[in-house]
């Protein structure tokens, strides 16, 4: 390491004298003015370093490893940090408390972003995300305008923005821990349609899916109600309030549902 230049450090994190990730830093730097422009690599990075981070939402990552790719512009002595770069895990699986998300395959994510850590807004100009399971993708999120996200007590003006959220041809038996008892066989596809207002304190979003082969558990026996269609929009309001304005949904054939 030197004055103006980060040639090399690595960071080796360990526990119980067993490797649990790697994290690398190189690249040049101005003390005197605060900047410095840094590619910044996290290697091998399992659940017990993850499980430190997401411990206050109870989420527990399994067997989860990622890798990381990052180029840092700091300016202002860190107040103003750009960040661009891609996430990958192979495979990628997480809880929350007792509830379980299938595990995928594979997730990657690229993004790029500008945080004002002294204006508390961060402006997201690329984020996108894709989820593989059986060779297939299941999951796609992608920021189809550029996002702003304040935190600031103050509003601040923002342009509206918007994000959409895809899963394709879903398996009813994977997710059945979030469906409970209600759907236990069947495929659906189901898309997120999220409008970011007054730079992320009011955040509306449309979801919709259908589903298909469906069939509900009953005490004694099952019923096959075969397509289940549905749509729902509401918002968010300030990170804390959540309302739900319409709801409505189908459940069997559209001549003859079975509950409308």
């Amino acid at each position: 390491i030197k004055p103006e230049h980060i040639e090399h450090l690595s960071i080796i994190l360990t526990h119980e004298a067993k490797r649990i990730g790697a994290i690398t830093i190189r690249g040049p730097l101005d003390l005197e003015k605060g900047s410095a422009q840094l590619e910044v690599g996290m290697v091998g990075i399992d659940r017990r370093v993850l499980n430190l981070a997401g411990s206050r939402m109870k989420l527990d990552f399994h067997s989860t490893v990622f890798n990381s790719d990052n180029q840092l512009n700091l300016t202002e002595f860190g107040k103003m940090v750009q960040v661009t770069g891609t996430i990958r895990s192979k495979p990628f699986q997480v809880s929350c408390g007792r509830v379980q998300l299938p595990p995928f395959e594979e997730l990657h994510a690229n993004y790029q972003a500008q945080i004002d850590l002294v204006g508390r807004r961060a402006d997201i100009s690329r984020f996108q995300l894709v989820a593989r399971q059986n060779g297939q993708k299941l999951m796609e999120g992608k920021v189809v305008k550029p996002m702003v996200l304040s935190w600031a007590e103050e509003d601040i003006e923002a342009p509206d923005s918007t994000m959409k959220i895809t899963l394709t041809d879903i398996d009813a038996a994977d997710w059945q821990p979030w469906l409970g008892r209600f759907v236990q066989e069947g495929r659906a596809n189901l898309s997120v349609d999220v409008v970011s207002k007054k730079a992320g304190h009011q955040i509306d979003f449309v979801l919709s899916g259908d589903g298909d082969g469906l069939k509900v558990p009953l005490p004694e026996h099952e019923i096959a109600v075969g397509k289940l269609v549905f749509k729902s929009e509401g918002r968010l309001t300030d990170y804390k309030t959540l309302s739900v304005d319409s709801l409505t949904t189908r459940l069997g054939p559209e001549v003859d549902p079975v509950l409308s």
